[in-house]
């Protein structure tokens, strides 16, 4: 009876693992694409943030002469 316990929770244990790991690799997957958005999100945003530093700073420069 003993073997056949051990062996029951080896087997919980990996599935358990397997599912443990399932998991991980999907959210790694999605960090992965979810970063990439991020990314892409964020260098949109800094481009604009500069385009509207320039105008600001050129328009304010016109407004000061």
């Amino acid at each position: 009876a003993g073997a056949g316990y051990v062996a029951g929770e080896v087997a919980v244990a990996l599935s358990y693992i397997s599912q443990v790991i399932a998991e991980r690799f999907k959210g790694v997957l999605l960090v992965r694409s979810e970063a990439r958005v991020l990314a892409t999100v964020f260098v949109k945003e800094r481009r604009n943030r500069a385009e509207y530093l320039l105008a600001f700073s050129s328009s304010s420069s016109r407004c000061g002469s």
